[in-house]
């Protein structure tokens, strides 16, 4: 197993949207950090992108080398210290969550990579929209649909899916499946081995894996007895509450081990997501109508900068987290982004029900209890 210095985060599906603003923000705060401290080099920090295309997740690790250098830079102004961007190391892993065989061989790298992960977030992910259904938009804007409509998009996106050569669903294979089965195996490695998810034996921080979620999360679409939503007609509604769901157990069941899950909705982004669902000329026309909503959905961040609020957030050692909640990023009607919290919708019996069940979903029944 291979020596990890300072700080581990893993990111998956960082090369682009949220997540590679997520790691541009990481860079941000541990070069704010750095510079209102006395010390003569910010702590070492490396960040793991695990990506499926690994062109362009070169690219974006050589922006992240050029922001660290330039952040370095910044933060020592008046130190007179030589430009150095090795405090931050990149590191690259080539991921498919929607192929489990791919999943496996990025588990078995990170293994082999790294003795400790202090945050893994969980963030690769696809929305598939056929279409926008924009009768139901204007049929349903001053009914009592509309708050639903309005924080959700849930009647005015009609969601798709689509078959993985293995037969599974692949939306829910991509955003839950894949996901799971990449953490069970940090969980769980092969022969005994120690976990690199645990309390810190130095400073008792615990490991937090942070799973992307959204505020299309529907309990609604959601059934136990079709957790894969094989039948649903919101997959990716239905698979993001699973996320949220499945966050309550694991936390009962890891967290004296010094694991904490976290379900983090990042809001209304304008990212590459956002442009599968309508053109990116509609975004920026109605943009300033969607800043205006702002004072009643507070949930439209529309910049990933914003969205990726909560997200950073939460990695801070100093912020408790709390078991049982889902946590936002939200943005005021001046613009400024702000954390919020609310408690997961669903019991506790309900997530163990969907914890077994992804048990055999993953095929980890075996190697797992």
């Amino acid at each position: 197993m291979g020596s990890s210095d300072g700080r581990v985060i893993v990111i998956t599906g960082a090369n682009r949207g949220i997540g590679f603003c997520l790691a541009r923000k990481l860079i941000a705060d541990a070069a704010s950090e750095f510079a209102s401290s006395a010390l003569e080099k910010p702590p070492q920090l490396t960040l793991c992108l695990c990506c499926r295309n690994l062109q362009a997740a070169r690219a974006a690790a050589e922006s992240l080398r050029s922001l660290a250098a330039a952040a370095f830079n910044s933060a020592s102004s008046g130190r007179n210290l030589t430009s150095d961007s090795s405090w931050c190391r990149i590191d690259l892993c080539k991921l498919d969550t929607s192929d489990f065989d791919s999943v496996r061989d990025c588990t078995q790298w990170l293994l082999n990579r790294y003795n400790r992960i202090d945050m893994l977030y969980l963030n690769a992910g696809i929305l598939l929209v056929s279409r926008v259904d924009w009768f139901y938009l204007i049929r349903n804007f001053i009914s009592r649909e509309a708050w639903s409509m309005l924080t959700t998009g849930l009647g005015v996106l009609v969601q798709a899916d689509f078959d993985c050569q293995d037969g599974r669903r692949g939306v829910f294979k991509t955003n839950v499946g894949g996901h799971f089965l990449l953490t069970m195996g940090l969980l769980h490695p092969p022969g005994g081995a120690p976990s690199p998810l645990g309390r810190h034996s130095a400073t008792g921080q615990a490991s937090r894996v942070v799973w992307t979620s959204s505020c299309n999360a529907s309990r609604r679409h959601f059934k136990l007895s079709d957790p894969e939503c094989r039948h649903s007609m919101a997959p990716y509604a239905a698979g993001k509450h699973a996320i949220d769901l499945l966050c309550l157990h694991l936390n009962q069941r890891y967290q004296p081990a010094g694991v904490q899950f976290c379900p983090v909705d990042p809001g209304l982004v304008v990212t590459n997501l956002a442009e599968g669902i309508v053109p990116l000329w509609f975004w920026y026309l109605a943009w300033p109508l969607l800043c205006l909503l702002r004072l009643l959905v507070t949930s439209y961040n529309l910049t990933a900068e914003n969205g990726v609020h909560a997200l950073a957030q939460v990695a801070h050692p100093g912020e408790r987290l709390r078991p049982d909640c889902k946590y936002f990023s939200r943005t005021g009607l001046l613009g400024r982004p702000y954390m919020g919290v609310e408690p997961i919708s669903g019991s506790q019996d309900e997530s163990k029900m969907l914890y077994q069940s992804l048990l055999d979903y993953a095929e980890l029944r075996d190697r797992v209890s």
